[in-house]
């Protein structure tokens, strides 16, 4: 029998329902945003048997059926094995639920992240590969994200560390590395001496497969409000196993980002970071340089000694220590931030803060036109 290889939005709920198992039907749209793609090709899938709904936890999804899972293997066995059939050893078992998981698959793959084996280089030395003489690997080139599956798959004590921890997994990029974490999370207990262990277990597997490419592992939560991570994130940021405290001792900067549309593009701005510091230096210009004198954390300030902090890309620490101090020395201080971020900020800081708001829509098409 020929197989046919899938068309573009077959193609992505192919790989999203291989690389999760499932995939929840309420995320849909944001995968195939076009609703008369969506309904052809799930009406095309499920009448030749190749998808079948399921219904987990009160969440309705798809999963493949074995048909499916035969037809997939058959297009490209290399890229699914890992994933589904008898070599399965890849589908994402974390703490996370599965949709929250799914939706943090969706914010990664729609800003251009690698996440199936075959598209990204193998965080430690290919199976196959007998000729693999040194443990390094070639620099990553391109932001490619490890689930906590594939960080467990070469150590027994490494796995049971990762496993045992709240880590969801690793985003590389060719120039930083940031370890992923989920809002839904934030409200149990948290043990900052486990987590520092699971930092040092992935510095350390960065510093064997990519030498002298990352200096530090930074953090992300993903979220559903930014608002409510926020005031999480500081009514707990000094308790003993809080999520607050100990993420924010642990990974220093600590970004948040939503899992929606703009979430996706602060990702994208985030995992270049030469863009990221030009746009950030522009969105800075005509303002003073910061001075090192300034008792208040920010990144630069006005004629009339008004501290400014680049807020587009939110590092909760910064945010909330910029918060704090200002109260502290009686200041108002000023933070640039994108449209959809106003409302916010805006609850989080109150009068404290004048809000300069940059238009995304503008943002982002330079950024595409860049990239293109």
């Amino acid at each position: 029998m020929v197989i046919n290889p899938p068309k573009q939005c077959e193609q992505k709920l192919f790989d999203a329902i291989a690389y999760l198992g499932k995939f929840p039907a309420c995320i849909l749209p944001r995968l195939i945003p076009s609703v008369v793609s969506l309904k052809k090709v799930l009406t095309g899938l499920m009448v030749n048997g190749i998808i079948n709904i399921c219904n987990n936890d009160g969440i309705s999804g798809y999963r493949l059926s074995l048909q499916g899972v035969e037809e997939l293997l058959a297009i490209d066995r290399l890229a699914y094995a890992p994933y589904i059939g008898g070599e399965a050893s890849c589908n994402i078992e974390c703490q996370t639920d599965a949709l929250t998981m799914a939706e943090i698959y969706t914010t990664m793959h729609n800003a251009g992240v690698s996440m199936l084996k075959d598209m990204k280089q193998y965080i430690y030395p290919h199976p196959f590969d007998v000729q693999v003489e040194s443990p390094c690997a070639d620099d990553i080139a391109y932001p490619s994200f490890y689930s906590q599956q594939e960080l467990c798959e070469n150590d027994t004590e490494t796995t049971n560390a990762i496993r045992n921890s709240k880590l969801i997994g690793l985003l590389l990029t060719s120039v930083n590395a940031f370890a992923i974490y989920s809002e839904n999370m934030l409200v149990t207990n948290w043990r900052t001496e486990k987590e520092q262990q699971i930092k040092n277990i992935v510095q350390g597997i960065c510093e064997q497969r990519f030498p002298n490419q990352y200096d530090n592992i930074d953090g992300i939560v993903f979220g559903v409000d930014l608002g409510e991570m926020f005031c999480c994130f500081e009514e707990n940021m000094y308790y003993n196993q809080s999520a607050g405290n100990c993420l924010s001792t642990v990974y220093q900067p600590l970004y948040c980002i939503t899992n929606d549309v703009f979430g996706e593009m602060q990702l994208q701005l985030l995992c270049d970071s030469d863009y990221l510091a030009r746009f950030k230096s522009a969105a800075l210009s005509g303002l003073c340089p910061c001075d090192g004198i300034e008792p208040i954390v920010y990144d630069a300030i006005t004629e009339d000694d008004r501290p400014v902090l680049f807020g587009c890309i939110p590092d909760v620490q910064k945010l909330i220590a910029f918060k704090s101090q200002l109260s502290t020395y009686g200041k108002i201080g000023r933070i640039i931030i994108f449209d959809f971020q106003k409302s916010a900020f805006g609850s989080f800081f109150g009068d404290s803060v004048e809000l300069v708001t940059l238009n995304s829509e503008h943002a982002f098409a330079q950024f595409c036109s860049k990239a293109a």
